[in-house]
């Protein structure tokens, strides 16, 4: 059997704490995980840039196109963002 991988970890643990709580608290958190992933994103997106890294590589990990994520972190650097 194949091991489950950090992500899908972390991913399960994340399900698990949020079927547990109230709606309006569910919600919440969902929101305050939400708005910290999309900055760790963003960072990671920078970091990864700016040790080389492709537009198509960070698409590809972020599960898009190279074009969908060069418009959605170069938009968050200079504060245009959508999200």
């Amino acid at each position: 059997m194949r091991q489950p991988t950090v992500h899908n970890r972390t991913v399960l643990a994340v399900q698990d704490l949020l079927i547990g709580l109230p709606h309006h608290d569910r919600l919440q958190t969902i929101a305050a995980v939400r708005q910290m992933i999309e900055a760790e994103a963003a960072h990671a997106v920078h970091e990864l840039r700016d040790s080389g890294a492709t537009w198509d590589a960070i698409g590809q990990a972020l599960g898009t196109s190279r074009q969908g994520a060069w418009d959605r972190y170069t938009r968050a650097s200079d504060g245009t963002s959508d999200s």
